[in-house]
């Protein structure tokens, strides 16, 4: 024969389980998906100035179950705080719909009055509007100053009162 020697090889029936193979450097990657999704190293929560302290998947989760949680309970305020809302201008909507109004006369040179009162279990309120002087012939509610003399078809008549010029 030759020089060269002969290395005789033994095939396996059975290739090895690959989760017991030992691939150099697979520890570290294990620690960086470990960090990554659970924000632990070797199953010990990571100190705070770690990369993965709020950079993996758990603490996102969480971080999104949180807001959740205070969305829903804003919505429920919202949707309590509507309710009442809608109470108070229903409540307030039967009140003016049953509120019932009075305009009366007054004499000539009152002052004007707006009472309100509960009648039958809703508001009244009554206006008092002061008549117009009548002077000769001349209607005002206020008198004018006299000077003025002649508006158009109108005149301030010596007592200050507002007057139209007869035909």
């Amino acid at each position: 024969m030759s020089d060269i020697d002969y290395i005789e090889l033994e095939i396996a029936e059975e290739p090895a389980d690959p989760i017991e193979m030992e691939i150099p450097g697979t520890d570290a990657f294990a620690l960086v998906a470990e960090g990554f999704a659970t924000g632990t190293q070797d199953g010990a929560a990571v100190e705070e100035g770690s990369p993965y302290w709020h950079n993996n998947a758990k603490w996102y989760k969480e971080q999104a179950a949180q807001s959740a949680e205070d969305g829903a309970d804003s919505a429920q305020a919202a949707a309590e705080s509507a309710a009442a809302s809608l109470e108070n201008a229903n409540r307030a909507a039967s009140l003016i719909e049953d509120m019932t109004v009075e305009a009366v006369s007054l004499t000539a040179g009152s002052p004007a009055t707006a009472t309100v009162s509960e009648v039958d279990n809703h508001k009244h309120i009554v206006f008092g509007i002061p008549n117009a002087s009548v002077t000769d012939g001349c209607v005002s509610t206020e008198k004018l100053d006299a000077d003025l003399q002649w508006i158009g078809d109108l005149y301030v008549d010596s007592d200050g009162y507002l007057c139209q010029r007869s035909s």
